[in-house]
């Protein structure tokens, strides 16, 4: 599956500030380069953050899966991915509901469309109280 580059995902992004403050540029990121003369989504692949020393200010960062996944420590997870009864221990409770986000995907599945949208409303939703609105994050 291709990463998200729609322009919903690229406003989500861009309105998650406090992702975007967690952002330090890494080989491999996906960027919507917003000073360019055609605005477009790039992955940089074979720089550092020295070879650009003015990102984010002149991109919009747009965390991969993986990226949004590491956001929570295993604690944060553990608490997430436990079982109602406590039962499954997280190791074995991620097979069973890790694609389902303990059932956040199937509350929102027809709002968002790809991973990177679920996850991006996960990780703003348990680290931030936040819920996406179709314009911006708001708290409920």
């Amino acid at each position: 599956m291709d990463m998200d580059e729609t322009i919903e995902y690229i406003e989500m992004c861009k309105q998650a500030k406090e992702i975007q403050k967690l952002w330090h540029f890494k080989d491999g990121d996906y960027l919507y380069d917003i000073n360019s003369d055609r605005p477009r989504v790039q992955c940089w692949a074979g720089y550092s953050a020295s070879d650009f020393p003015g990102y984010p200010q002149d991109g919009i960062w747009l965390p991969r899966q993986d990226q949004l996944q590491q956001m929570f420590t295993l604690n944060e997870m553990s608490k997430q991915f436990t079982h109602e009864d406590g039962q499954y221990p997280l190791t074995n409770n991620i097979l069973v509901k890790s694609v389902n986000f303990n059932g956040f995907v199937e509350k929102n599945w027809e709002h968002f469309d790809s991973f990177e949208k679920h996850w991006l409303a996960f990780v703003m939703k348990i680290k931030f109280s936040k819920r996406w609105v179709g314009k911006n994050w708001v708290m409920p």
